[in-house]
């Protein structure tokens, strides 16, 4: 049942058995060293196999990237930087992504750059850089300048070794279509990143901001209700959020927009992209004195914020989806 996918160095064994039309599927999970460190059991039925197999793959892959995480943070906690082998470090990094607050995301860049120096080709590495670079540039974090010089370089790397990793050609297409707003190559490169990873938890996030810049709602939310399902200790769960309700704005979802940016300001309250998708919603439903307070914590974040300078980064593709957003920020007091 190859539909299953597991960490490195971990093993995922798999038992079907059938009587009748009754299935059950069960599965153990065992940690490099051979210790069991989880198990469960998924019943179903043979009239509904299709959708019994998505929803166990769905689960039992949100289930083990949460063993997986915790088994492994334990591990590396007693460990100095300079034990760690580059995998190591990889995974350190990604624990200490934990919202997108400043030592957040310097701590994060600061083990994913030590992992590429161990090892130049650990494709994962710079995956995890990249998508921490466009976060500390967005949010323009001074700490993390001297990482953020080093882009190009590593775009530059990531590039030669896309070919090895879906969660990499992703980026590198997201990073394209931020300089070209070509959406037949985006959405050429987001459809072959879900066909290779249709269960991996920062697909789902890159993919579903892919459809968000090029103002297409509808498949966003679609990626993101997949993200919840499986990404629920992701390091990545705030900027899921705050796709959700950029897209939702989009989509004309109001009340869902203040639902996913409430969830969002609870875990990341400096992350402005929530502020402004929060504020936007609120300026549809006629609440503007609250959406004007929203617009000046947002310009307190970033104040070289407005519609024009997020036009001209983000494009949402010139739909009437993505211009809906942009007026809702007007319409909420950001400056054009």
């Amino acid at each position: 049942m190859q539909w299953i996918e597991t960490g490195e160095g971990y093993t995922l064994t798999q038992t079907l058995r059938a009587r009748g039309d009754r299935l059950r599927l069960e599965v153990r999970l065992t940690s490099p060293d051979g210790t069991p460190i989880w198990s469960s059991k998924h019943d179903g039925d043979l009239s509904d196999v299709f959708d019994w197999q998505d929803k166990t793959g769905e689960a039992v892959a949100s289930d083990i990237q949460g063993v997986i995480l915790q088994s492994a943070g334990a591990k590396l906690a007693h460990l100095d930087d300079a034990d760690m082998a580059a995998e190591q470090l990889r995974l350190k990094g990604l624990l200490n992504f934990v919202d997108v607050s400043e030592p957040s995301v310097f701590n994060a860049m600061r083990y994913h750059s030590l992992a590429i120096e161990k090892e130049p080709s650990l494709a994962q590495a710079y995956a995890c850089l990249i998508v921490e670079s466009l976060a500390a540039h967005t949010l323009r974090y001074q700490s993390c300048q001297p990482y953020l010089a080093k882009l190009p370089e590593w775009i530059k790397a990531a590039e030669a070794l896309a070919y090895q990793n879906p969660v990499l050609a992703l980026l590198v297409s997201d990073l394209n279509y931020l300089q070209d707003f070509n959406k037949a190559k985006l959405r050429d490169a987001i459809e072959s990143a879900l066909i290779r990873s249709p269960f991996d938890h920062t697909t789902l996030t890159l993919c579903g901001w892919g459809y968000v810049w090029m103002g297409d709602p509808w498949p966003a939310l679609e990626c993101f209700a997949k993200f919840f399902k499986l990404g629920r200790l992701s390091p990545y769960w705030h900027g899921a959020l705050a796709g959700a309700a950029n897209a939702s704005v989009q989509a004309g979802r109001f009340e869902d927009a203040l639902a996913f940016s409430e969830q969002g300001l609870k875990r990341a309250p400096d992350y402005h992209t929530l502020h402004l998708s929060r504020a936007a919603a609120l300026a549809y439903l006629g609440r503007l004195e609250e959406a004007s307070v929203l617009v000046e914590t947002a310009l307190q974040l970033d104040p070289d914020s407005t519609v024009e300078t997020i036009r001209a980064t983000s494009n949402y593709g010139g739909t009437p989806e993505g211009e809906r957003y942009l007026e809702g920020l007007l319409l909420a007091g950001l400056p054009q």
